[in-house]
């Protein structure tokens, strides 16, 4: 495990939930250089105790011949100030974090978010940002509403994002930079069933009584 604060070095953090369902996201990366990017996880439903999801991220390369054991690390972290761990690639190029791991980790956000909200500035119910950002852009196309830019400024003090950060490197004794394409997955758990949807956020959507799902 190793601590650090999360941040860019040289690109721009990409919110890998604000690609297409089924999108990559193309990406260099030379011996010794990092990259790290996330996927803000959708709320689970309201009172449930089980996560949707599995979370899945396939890696790519684009250059045959690249043996992702040799040429790349990878590590997950979840929030802003992780502790990120080393996650191994199965030979399909392919990490998995299983729903319970989601549950667990993103209800433990949540609980610090929480804790650490200010009450005089925010005395409102806590809620993800995605929830609030939707309710003030709602509200926005009433007369004398915020315009988008205001609603992402005001509600960001007063709601979370449970981040699930990746970060990439390149092996430093590797001799080549190598392109790659990561693309995220919501594998839905069982009692959910995938959505016709193309955003991650309602990807997986609760089976009708008396079926299981996938």
């Amino acid at each position: 495990t190793i601590n650090y604060r999360i941040r860019s070095v040289s690109r721009e953090q990409v919110n890998l939930a604000s690609l297409t369902r089924g999108a990559a996201l193309p990406i260099s990366i030379s011996p010794g250089d990092w990259e790290y990017h996330y996927f803000v996880l959708p709320a689970p439903p309201a009172n449930s105790s089980n996560y949707p999801a599995d979370f899945q991220l396939t890696v790519r390369p684009s250059q045959s011949g690249v043996v992702l054991s040799e040429s790349l690390n990878l590590f997950l972290g979840f929030g802003g100030c992780a502790n990120i761990s080393s996650r191994p690639l199965n030979s399909a190029g392919e990490l998995r974090v299983s729903a319970s791991e989601l549950q667990e980790q993103y209800s433990e956000l949540e609980r610090d978010a929480i804790a650490e909200r200010n009450e005089t500035l925010c005395p409102a119910a806590f809620e993800t940002c995605a929830a609030a950002r939707e309710r003030c852009l709602e509200e926005s196309q009433e007369p004398g509403g915020q315009d988008e830019e205001t609603c992402v400024q005001d509600t960001s003090r007063c709601c979370f994002d449970a981040k699930l950060f990746v970060a990439v490197q390149g092996q430093p004794t590797y001799e080549f930079s190598v392109d790659y394409e990561l693309e995220p997955a919501l594998l839905c758990s069982l009692g959910y069933e995938p959505a016709e949807s193309s955003n991650y956020a309602d990807s997986c959507v609760a089976c009708a009584a008396g079926t299981q799902g996938v």
